[in-house]
């Protein structure tokens, strides 16, 4: 019984936080946005809601794009790895 509160806990913890986040990004967002008129504030730090709707929208073309660029870092670690290891000491 007593893990089960716990537990119970921890997730309104991890909830209360993603609030916090979530809100806190609005705000920045809306300040970029309205307040300081900053033409790039779309592209700097869009509004959550907008992220999430493309996310849904476009989930496909997104994680087709997010696995070429895993495998393009991917590539470049083992291309650093290999050039660290076989330097000439």
């Amino acid at each position: 019984m007593n893990s089960i509160t716990e537990r119970v806990k921890g997730r309104i913890v991890v909830f209360i936080w993603l609030c916090v986040i979530f809100l806190l990004w609005q705000e920045i967002s809306f300040i970029l946005a309205e307040v300081i008129q900053d033409k790039m504030a779309s592209r700097t730090l869009p509004y959550m809601h907008l992220i999430l709707a493309n996310l849904f929208t476009r989930g496909s073309l997104i994680v087709s794009h997010a696995g070429q660029t895993l495998s393009r870092a991917l590539l470049g670690f083992a291309f650093g790895w290999a050039r660290v290891f076989s330097w000439p000491w």
